[in-house]
C-alpha cells in the first residue's frame, strides 16, 4: 500500500514536470514560443519525468507567436501620411518600379520604398505639383490631390490606362478631368 502510494505521489510529480524523490531524475520542462513583431508567444508545456520504475515524458513545446498585422500609412488606411511628391528629388539614382496602385515613395530628397498610392500625402491642389510630378485627383465628398510619380506605360492619358495605376478601391471610377491640371480624376462612387 505505501509503495502505491508513493508510485502515485511520482506519477503526479512527473506530470507537473517535478522531481521525483525516489530516482532523483528531474522533470524537463518544454521550452516557450517565441512572439514575433504584433504577436505573442504561446508558452511551452511541461514535462516531466519521474516515478520509482522508469521516467515520464518530456514537455512540449510552445508554439510560436504570429505576426501582427500593420496598419496602413496615411491616406484612407490612417496613420501618418507618406511623402510622394517627387518635387525635393535630386539624387540621381532612377524610381523604383512599382506594381500598379502603387508609387515611389520620397525620402531624404532621394527615391525611397513603393507604397500604396492612398498612403502618399495630399497637396493644397495642382498647381503644388512640379512638373516632376503627375496630379491626381480622389472624389468623394470632398476632392483631395496628390502629387505622385507612377512608373506608367500608357500610350495616351485616358482612363483606359490611367486607372490601373491611381484609381484603386474605393476611388475606382476613372473620369477624365474636362479641364484644370489634374490628369485624371477617380471618384468614389459608394463614398
Amino acid at each position: 500500500m505505501k509503495r502505491s502510494s508513493v508510485v502515485l505521489f511520482c506519477l503526479a510529480c512527473a506530470a507537473c514536470g517535478g522531481e521525483s524523490s525516489e530516482d532523483g531524475s528531474g522533470g524537463a520542462g518544454g521550452a516557450g514560443g517565441s512572439g514575433a513583431s504584433g504577436g505573442a508567444g504561446g508558452s511551452g508545456a511541461t514535462g516531466g519525468s519521474g516515478g520509482s520504475s522508469g521516467s515520464g515524458g518530456s514537455g512540449a513545446t510552445g508554439g510560436s507567436g504570429a505576426t501582427g498585422g500593420g496598419g496602413a500609412t496615411g491616406g484612407v488606411g490612417g496613420g501618418s501620411p507618406v511623402a510622394c511628391d517627387p518635387s525635393p528629388v535630386n539624387c540621381k539614382s532612377m524610381p523604383p518600379t512599382c506594381a500598379k496602385g502603387e508609387v515611389p515613395s520620397v525620402e531624404n530628397n532621394c527615391w525611397g520604398p513603393c507604397v500604396p498610392i492612398l498612403t502618399c500625402a495630399t497637396v493644397k491642389d495642382c498647381s503644388a505639383c512640379s512638373p516632376k510630378g503627375f496630379c491626381a485627383e480622389y472624389k468623394s465628398m470632398t476632392t483631395e490631390y496628390r502629387c505622385v510619380l507612377p512608373g506608367m506605360t500608357c500610350a495616351a492619358l485616358a482612363c483606359s490606362c490611367l486607372a490601373d495605376y491611381f484609381c484603386v478601391s474605393p476611388y475606382d471610377a476613372c473620369v477624365m478631368p474636362a479641364s484644370g491640371p489634374a490628369k485624371v480624376s477617380c471618384e468614389c462612387t459608394t463614398c
